[in-house]
């Protein structure tokens, strides 16, 4: 059954207003949860969390949350990602993605890439808060260990380089060297190696679904494709 009754949206208004959402802001974004839950068909307090988990992180106003929503979307649709991973592994990385200046398109792409590598949300999530954490960590340090690597963490003006770009000159030193392989999985200790490792490997492909995450509009089409699909 497709979540499109009144009484299903005020369920979904009632599961933000449990997240302290005053109704003004309830109002604004509750069709987006609707949205989402039914194009991914997903359970609705389940979208209710993790919509508003991810914007409580990145400090999002309502007029963002069909954004957000398309994100998400096109994230499930174009991956291994699963509503359910990506709500580990943004329950686990929003709040440090934020803190670091990673967008959620940016963040949605390299949780792609993982969970193509048949990793669960958690693993996803927590490993990469680790390598990002390395990341920044290196930054402050002077960045000397990337440095060996041939890659800088910062930029000219003392600014921390973008994520993806470290990763992906760390992928191109691995593809050049494959035998120290070893010393990127020590950059990012042996909790995080793995996840840090394989952003490396497939650094090449972070752009491209950074790109596409962003197309606008998939949710409310998914919606009227599974709205006509149900009435017929």
């Amino acid at each position: 059954d497709l979540p499109r009754t009144a009484q299903d949206a005020a369920q979904a208004m009632t599961y933000l207003a449990q997240k302290g959402w005053d109704i003004s802001r309830i109002q604004d974004t509750v069709a987006d949860v609707m949205n989402l839950s039914i194009s991914q068909a997903y359970g609705l307090a389940e979208s209710a969390d993790l919509l508003s988990g991810v914007m409580a992180a990145y400090k999002m106003e309502a007029s963002q949350a069909a954004e957000l929503t398309d994100i998400l979307n096109n994230a499930a649709n174009q991956s291994a990602l699963t509503m359910e991973k990506l709500s580990y592994a943004f329950r686990y990385a929003a709040p440090v993605a934020s803190a670091f200046g990673v967008s959620v398109k940016q963040l949605s792409s390299h949780f792609a890439v993982l969970a193509n590598q048949n990793l669960d949300g958690s693993t996803i999530g927590a490993g990469w808060r680790m390598v990002a954490q390395r990341i920044q960590q290196a930054g402050a340090d002077g960045g000397m260990a990337f440095r060996r690597l041939g890659v800088e963490v910062k930029n000219a003006d003392g600014s921390m380089r973008d994520m993806t770009s470290i990763l992906e000159d760390l992928g191109g030193f691995l593809e050049k060297n494959p035998e120290r392989a070893a010393e990127i999985m020590k950059l990012f200790g042996m909790r995080a190696g793995t996840v840090g490792m394989i952003l490396a490997q497939q650094a090449s492909q972070l752009r491209s679904y950074e790109e596409s995450l962003g197309k606008l509009g998939t949710t409310q089409d998914a919606v009227l494709r599974r709205m006509n699909d149900w009435n017929t």
